[in-house]
C-alpha cells in the first residue's frame, strides 16, 4: 500500500535520484524519476520516469508521466559537442569537470505556472515559461513561452485553443485559489467538484467586479460619479463562515435634506449581519440609502447596486429620482 501524501515531506516513490530541489506540502515523485535543481509547490507532482532539471513548478501543477522539463544543452558552437568537454574527469583523472558550463546549464530556468497539465512524454524546454491553467498535450515539444490557460499541442508546440475564455481565467488568476490554506480549500470541495469555472468565480471572489456609478443629484462638484472600493484580498470565505462578533442593533447615521437638494437617509447595520447565500451573493445589507428628489415629477426611476464597503460588508443603493 502506498504511502499517504504528507504537508511536512515529499512522497518519493522508488528508483529515484533527486539532487538540489525542494519540495512544498503534499508533493509526490513518481518511481524512476530524475529530478535537479527544482522547486516544486505545494500540491504538485510527477508521475514515474519524469525528468526534471532546472525548473521552477508551481502549486497543483500535474506532470504526467516520461516528461522531460529542462533538457540538458550541448555546446554546439564548439568544435565538439561531446560529454568529454565538460565530463572531463570521467576520462582523464587528472581533469577536473567544465564548472562554468553546469552554471550555465543550471541558470536557464524554466517555469511552470500553477494548476497546470503537462501531458505524457511532454517536453518543455529551457527558460520557456508555461503560465497558470495551460495545458500541454501528450507527445508536444514546448520551444516558446505558453500563455495561461491556453491549450497547445505539436511539434513544436503551438496554440490549439483557450481551455477558459480570457475573462475568465483573468478572473481565476486574479481569486488565485491556489494560495488558499488547506482548510478552506476542504470547506470548497465539494463546489471545485461540482461548479464550472464561471459559477465558482461567482461564489467565491471578491465582488463587485466593475465601479459603481451613482446618480448625477448626489455628485460634489467635479466629482464623476464613479465609486471604486478596495477590493478585497484573497478569497471570500465559503458560504459556511460565520462571524463571532457581537451583533449591535441598526443604528441610522445621517439624514440630511434641503431645498432643491434630494432627502437622503442612510441606515447602516453590522458587517456581521451580512451573510453570502447559496448563490454567494449576501441575503442581507449592510447599508441602505434611499434619495428622493424633492420636486421630481411623478413618475418613479428605480436602481440598485451592491457595493462593498470591507471585507464582507456591503451596501445596496436604491435611488429614487
Amino acid at each position: 500500500m502506498s504511502k499517504p501524501l504528507s504537508a511536512f515531506e515529499p512522497l518519493i516513490h522508488d528508483g529515484c535520484a533527486v539532487l538540489q530541489s525542494t519540495f512544498g506540502a503534499f508533493t509526490e515523485i513518481g518511481a524512476g524519476s530524475r529530478v535537479m535543481n527544482v522547486e516544486m509547490g505545494d500540491y504538485s507532482y510527477c508521475d514515474r520516469m519524469c525528468d526534471l532539471a532546472n525548473v521552477k513548478i508551481g502549486k497543483f501543477a500535474n506532470i504526467a508521466s516520461f516528461v522531460r522539463v529542462g533538457a540538458t544543452d550541448h555546446p554546439m558552437e564548439k568544435a565538439s559537442l561531446h560529454h568529454f568537454l565538460y565530463r572531463s574527469a570521467d576520462y582523464w583523472p587528472d581533469t577536473d569537470p567544465d564548472s562554468d558550463w553546469f552554471a550555465h546549464r543550471a541558470s536557464r530556468v524554466a517555469s511552470i505556472g500553477h494548476d497546470t497539465w503537462i501531458g505524457h512524454n511532454a517536453q518543455v524546454k529551457p527558460e520557456v515559461t508555461i503560465g497558470d491553467g495551460a495545458v500541454v498535450a501528450s507527445g508536444a515539444v514546448v520551444t516558446k513561452d505558453v500563455a495561461p490557460y491556453t491549450i497547445v499541442a505539436g511539434v513544436p508546440a503551438r496554440p490549439v485553443r483557450r481551455r477558459l475564455p480570457e475573462p475568465v481565467a483573468d478572473r481565476l488568476i486574479a481569486l488565485g485559489w491556489w494560495d488558499w490554506d488547506h482548510a478552506t480549500l476542504r470547506t470548497a470541495l465539494q463546489d471545485f467538484r461540482a461548479l464550472p469555472a464561471e459559477a465558482f468565480l461567482e461564489k467565491y471572489e471578491p465582488w463587485p467586479r466593475t465601479p459603481v456609478v451613482l446618480p448625477p443629484c448626489r455628485r460634489p462638484s467635479g466629482d464623476t460619479g464613479i465609486k471604486s472600493p478596495p477590493r478585497p484580498t484573497g478569497a471570500r470565505p465559503p458560504a459556511s463562515f460565520s462571524s463571532q462578533i457581537p451583533r449591535p442593533a441598526p443604528t441610522t447615521l445621517s439624514t440630511v435634506r434641503g431645498q432643491s437638494s434630494p432627502t437622503v437617509s442612510v441606515t447602516r447595520s453590522p458587517a456581521n449581519q451580512v451573510r453570502p447565500n447559496s448563490t454567494g451573493r449576501p441575503s442581507g445589507s449592510a447599508l441602505m440609502l434611499t434619495v428622493r428628489r424633492i420636486g421630481a415629477p411623478s413618475a418613479i426611476c428605480r436602481c440598485s447596486a451592491w457595493v462593498a464597503l470591507a471585507s464582507f460588508a456591503v451596501i445596496r443603493v436604491d435611488v429614487r429620482v
